[in-house]
């Protein structure tokens, strides 16, 4: 049907989502394993070199933090267009099938 031309796939909206959700626990993961090496190294030095340390564990947790919240915008813009491609979708073809062409239905 040529109105189909511009039916979006939302399964692949959601899809998508998905895959970048799962991304998104691996970074967390992964973040979580460096924080633990750098407790670690913060419990066998003091002074000035843990001040460092824990400077740069906190810029970690500071950008990872950013990064994963970009990610998590990501995964509900993606649903929340496939929601609204949905009722969209469904409004439109309610709505199409109330109309009537001169006997052509």
């Amino acid at each position: 049907m040529a109105g189909d031309i511009n039916k979006i796939d939302t399964t692949r909206l959601v899809g998508a989502a998905s895959e970048i959700a799962q991304v998104r626990k691996t970074i967390s993961s992964g973040v979580d394993a460096v924080n633990a090496v750098f407790r670690k190294m913060l419990e066998s030095n003091a002074g000035e070199s843990a001040d460092e340390l824990g400077a740069v564990a906190g810029q970690l947790k500071k950008s990872a933090s950013d990064i994963l919240g970009v990610m998590a915008n990501y995964e509900n813009v993606l649903k929340e267009l496939a929601g609204i491609y949905d009722n969209t979708e469904k409004s439109t073809s309610t709505e199409a099938s109330k109309l009537k062409f001169g006997g052509l239905r």
